[in-house]
């Protein structure tokens, strides 16, 4: 009878150590659905970043132009006169 009752024994280790598994790997799906979400969130703000570089860039450009501009019509129309 002893051999049974350790073969029961065994077996409710067993069950109860997979019931601790499940228990501590219930939320996984989620996370991996969280950070799967994360990471697509990242890649589109790591475009809208560049994005947003290239027109603070020709922002810039404008800028300087419109500058060279407002100096050459000063020295042109008060200073050279």
């Amino acid at each position: 009878m002893k051999d049974g009752n350790d073969e029961e024994l065994l077996w409710r280790e067993v069950l109860q150590r997979l019931t601790a598994i499940e228990m501590n790997t219930k939320g996984l799906d989620d996370v991996a659905k969280k950070a799967n979400e994360a990471y697509a969130l990242a890649n589109t703000n790591k475009d809208d970043i560049a994005e947003l570089k290239s027109d603070q860039k020709t922002n810039r450009a404008w800028l300087m132009g419109i500058l060279a501009t407002v100096i050459g019509y000063v020295i042109m129309n008060y200073i050279l006169k």
